[in-house]
């Protein structure tokens, strides 16, 4: 499996992030928030944590660069959001992205 290496974001459960909007909603919060789950990683690095995380063997995953795809649109190379404002407002944090991901495997196996 060839997956691009040079292309960061931080993974975000769609629970946690409900969660979180439920959260901004009920708080009567307003304004533009930035939420993704905690920690970022390349998208190489996301699928070996999935793999790991979901037992599964015998795959290989080759990083590969951007300009190696034929993507329709340019992605960007770091697409990390600053979740401060979250943070700050409501007082709580989420969780780092490798324990969510853990926790989806869980779900859906």
């Amino acid at each position: 499996m060839e997956v691009v290496d040079d292309q960061v974001g931080s993974p975000t459960f769609t629970w946690d992030l409900a969660g979180a909007v439920q959260l901004l909603i009920e708080g009567q919060y307003t304004g533009t928030f930035h939420i993704t789950n905690r920690g970022n990683c390349s998208w190489h690095e996301f699928a070996q944590k999935i793999l790991k995380f979901a037992g599964i063997t015998g795959v290989t995953v080759k990083p590969i660069k951007s300009d190696k795809l034929a993507r329709p649109a340019k992605r960007p190379h770091y697409s990390v959001l600053n979740c401060r404002k979250f943070s700050e407002s409501t007082g709580k944090t989420m969780r780092y992205w490798q324990v969510a991901v853990d926790d989806y495997i869980g779900k859906v196996i």
